[in-house]
């Protein structure tokens, strides 16, 4: 979806879109990114291993 003179901070047109971390809101012009989500469902996904990590040595 999008929202045309949506963004805050400069009145641009704001894009709504979903990725793996959640829902978010971007500006087209200025790239402003908000996201819409709840970040503690993400941590709690990964604790739960619905993501697998490997370890960075």
């Amino acid at each position: 979806m999008m929202r045309l003179k949506g963004c805050p901070r400069c009145q641009g047109d704001v894009l709504y879109g979903q990725d793996i971390y959640g829902r978010f809101r971007q500006c087209l012009q200025c790239g402003h990114l908000v996201d819409l989500g709840k970040p503690r469902a993400v941590v709690s996904k990964f604790a739960a291993g619905a993501y697998p990590c490997e370890e960075v040595a």
